[in-house]
């Protein structure tokens, strides 16, 4: 199987930085993105470490009524892909079959 990839652009959400750049840096200094679980109580479980994405603020990046609409996970998937220059969020609709949505599927399946 022969199938050709082409990378147009780097994003990164990770627990070493919010950024592509910000995770390299972290990378390359040797940090370390594991720590105690602060986003939830932890007790009942048996880990209590994990690697979590710190100081992330979605309003800031996709505006209060997206941030609310979006799950958290999303929200670092459409901050990674918009850093990589897949994504505008002014044109992302989260509800809707128009071209530019299946444009944004097609764009993040990988």
């Amino acid at each position: 199987m022969n199938e050709r990839v082409v990378v147009t652009g780097i994003g990164a959400v990770s627990p070493l930085g919010l950024t592509a750049e910000e995770t390299w840096q972290a990378t390359v200094q040797g940090q370390n993105g594991i720590g105690p679980i602060t986003a939830f109580d932890a007790s009942e479980f048996s880990c209590s470490i994990a690697g979590e994405v710190k100081d992330w603020d979605a309003e800031s990046l996709l505006g209060r009524r997206q941030a609310r609409r979006a799950d958290r996970f999303s929200q670092f998937a459409l901050a990674a892909t918009s850093a990589a220059g897949l994504v505008d969020y002014s044109s992302w609709r989260s509800k809707s079959t128009n071209c530019e949505t299946e444009d944004l599927r097609e764009r993040l399946h990988l």
